[in-house]
C-alpha cells in the first residue's frame, strides 16, 4: 500500500521486531485525509493502537501514547511536537520541506527522527519502531540536509539592537511595539526583521528564536 506518490525510498538494512498488538499507542498528525488514514491504516496492522489528528488544533487533550508521527506544515504543528516532547512522547517528524535549517530545527526542537513525507510506508515504520526503542533513524536525503552549509551569511554579523530585537520577539512582543520602541513603520519593522532572519539563514520569527537561542543571543 502507497501512502503518496513516490519520492526516493530508504531502506533500513538493520530489522526490529515488529511490536504486540495493541502494545504502543501511536497517534498520527497530518492535515491531508488520505495519507493519514492511509499511515493510520499501515500502523494498525503492524499492531499499533493508533488516534489521528487532522491538525494540531483538532488534537486537543490527546490520549497517553507512547509515540507520535507528525507532519509539520504550521506553527501550531511544531508547538504540538514540544508539547509531546515535553511529555517524554517520541516523536518522528515528516517533512514536505527537506531545506537543511528546517530538518536542523525539528532535530533540535526534540524529533527523534526526521523523515521525507514521501518516504515508503515500510521506512516509516522502521523509523517508528526505532525511536520506540529510544534510538534515531536518519535517511541519506536528511543526512545530507541536516550535513549541508548554512544558507547564513556568516560575514553578515548582526548588530546589538538587532539582538536586542531578538530577545524581545522570545519575550513576546509584537512588531508593532518594536516599531514603535524603534521610532520605525510597522513596514520598516517588518523588512528589517526579514533581514535579520536572513542573516540567520531562518525563515520567520519562531526559528529565529531557535537560532538565536542555540547562538547564545537569547
Amino acid at each position: 500500500m502507497r501512502l503518496a506518490e513516490a519520492g526516493t525510498a530508504w531502506r533500513e538494512t538493520a530489522e526490529s521486531p515488529a511490536p504486540a498488538a495493541g502494545r504502543h499507542g501511536v497517534a498520527v498528525l497530518d492535515d491531508v485525509p488520505c495519507y493519514r488514514r492511509g499511515l493510520a491504516r499501515t500502523l494498525a496492522e503492524a499492531g499499533y493502537r493508533v488516534t489521528e489528528w487532522e491538525s494540531a488544533a483538532r488534537a486537543g487533550r490527546w490520549p497517553l501514547v507512547d509515540a507520535a508521527l507528525l507532519s509539520l506544515a504550521a506553527e501550531q504543528d511544531w508547538r504540538a511536537m514540544r508539547r509531546l516532547v515535553d511529555a517524554g512522547v517520541s516523536v518522528v517528524v515528516l517533512l514536505r520541506d527537506l531545506r537543511a535549517e528546517v530538518c536542523r530545527r525539528a532535530l533540535a526542537e526534540g524529533a527523534l527522527t526526521v523523515l521525507d513525507w514521501r518516504a515508503s510506508p515500510d521506512d516509516i515504520v522502521a523509523a517508528l519502531q526505532a525511536a520506540l526503542a529510544g534510538r534515531s533513524l536518519i535517511a541519506p536525503p536528511v543526512m545530507r540536509a541536516v550535513l549541508a552549509p548554512s544558507t547564513a551569511d556568516e560575514g553578515a554579523l548582526l548588530t546589538e539592537q538587532e539582538h536586542g530585537w531578538l530577545r524581545a520577539l522570545a519575550d513576546g512582543a509584537t512588531v508593532a511595539g518594536l516599531a514603535q520602541a524603534a521610532h520605525y513603520s510597522e513596514r520598516e519593522m517588518y523588512r528589517r526583521l526579514r533581514s535579520v532572519y536572513r542573516r540567520l539563514g531562518v525563515e520567520g520569527r519562531a526559528a529565529a528564536i531557535a537560532a538565536a537561542v542555540r547562538q547564545g543571543i537569547v
